[in-house]
């Protein structure tokens, strides 16, 4: 195998790993409907009429990516998350990870299916006590709004807090860190979307934990 075949397999082989949608079918997560926004998995109306358990956005524009790309300063590995979808809301939000939103996206208020993702550049632009230079917070959890954030520097994965702590590390890096984390919250909800724990424990209990 020459250098170029083995460069694509490999790229080939992170794009695997870096899409939610198929490791979420993996796990048993179908999809019930799509529309030009999202893909949407499981539908849960005793929750809300139109709510889903799992909402995955399509990819923003390649010209947005890379403005925010440069805005925020995003590492290679969640731009390429970026040009697979423009994040999610999981598991009944109890997990959200952010999107790009340009400002000429318009969204059809009136249509309850569609539900716009949060906003990473806000998110970055907020005053939280994080090493924002160093930080790049790329989704949050829906029970106490504790921070993910992805380190511009190594690669790793941290759960953090709002008060500035550095909080927990979650993940050697982005790939390992994806699919241990649909692994997790996976066998917290039943095959019709309703969870069978309590909301705290959607999110990652703090403290030192084992990471692959």
């Amino acid at each position: 195998m020459n250098i170029q075949s083995f460069s694509t397999d490999s790229k080939r082989h992170q794009a695997i790993d870096l899409n939610l949608r198929n490791i979420l079918l993996k796990y048993g997560w179908l999809d019930e409907l799509e529309n030009n926004q999202a893909y949407y998995q499981i539908k849960t109306p005793f929750i809300a009429e139109s709510a889903y358990l799992n909402i995955i956005f399509k990819p923003a524009a390649m010209e947005d990516i890379k403005m925010a790309s440069n805005e925020l300063k995003i590492p290679p590995v969640w731009v390429d998350f970026f040009s697979i979808q423009n994040g999610a809301l999981l598991f009944s939000n109890s997990l959200s990870l952010f999107g790009i939103m340009p400002s000429t996206a318009l969204y059809n208020r009136s249509d309850t299916v569609i539900t716009p993702p949060h906003n990473i550049k806000f998110e970055n632009y907020n005053k939280y006590d994080l090493d924002l230079n160093r930080l790049l917070i790329v989704g949050s959890y829906g029970f106490d709004g504790s921070l993910l954030c992805l380190d511009r520097e190594d690669q790793t994965v941290w759960h953090c807090y709002k008060d500035g702590t550095r909080g927990d590390l979650v993940g050697k890096n982005a790939f390992s860190w994806i699919r241990n984390e649909i692994s997790r919250l996976s066998f917290l909800f039943d095959k019709r979307g309703k969870c069978l724990s309590t909301e705290m424990e959607t999110v990652p209990k703090r403290g030192p934990i084992r990471v692959t």
